[in-house]
């Protein structure tokens, strides 16, 4: 082979190989965004599973529009709850936590993965400030590891509208 050819082989090799490097970056990129995705749509479903709690009467097992939601737990909305403590209720599962924390202003549903040690665990936190899907606010934290444990944004989510999204 001359060195023509050569050269020309080398360089073949060197642009598949960054279009392979390239393309297994990008789908694991979207992989992420998927896995976000998809919990968010869940968090947004169980939001609107709660503003339906609240609004379906008490004799049909609701909350009947009281202001009170202390009664809301992982059960409430269908799912069984596996751990409970004063403030937030849980459903398990091998691949996923889903909570309910239930706060003075407003419920706050997060969902992440199981076990906590995945590398770049999502969470996905959404409030329900109020009965109108318009009083929903979402949030999503990616994990980092530090040598102090997990690190992330926890914050307090804002209020959309203070006027109309209370309970």
């Amino acid at each position: 082979m001359g060195q023509q050819q050569l050269l020309l082989l080398v360089l073949g090799i060197v642009i598949v190989g960054l279009a392979v490097s390239t393309g297994i970056e990008a789908f694991e990129e979207n992989r992420k965004k998927s896995m976000i995705d998809r919990d968010t749509q869940e968090a947004v479903q169980m939001a609107a599973e709660i503003i339906a709690w609240y609004q379906k009467p008490t004799a049909m097992g609701g909350n009947g529009g009281q202001s009170d939601l202390s009664a809301l737990t992982m059960e409430t909305l269908g799912y069984p709850q596996n751990r409970s403590t004063s403030s937030r209720t849980e459903h398990r599962t091998d691949t996923q936590i889903r909570a309910i924390y239930r706060s003075s202003s407003a419920p706050i549903i997060h969902i992440h993965p199981m076990p906590w040690d995945v590398d770049d665990a999502t969470l996905v936190e959404i409030a329900v400030y109020g009965p109108d899907p318009a009083c929903m606010t979402r949030r999503t934290a990616i994990y980092q590891e530090s040598r102090s444990g997990r690190v992330f944004d926890s914050g307090v989510h804002e209020n959309p509208d203070p006027t109309r999204c209370f309970w």
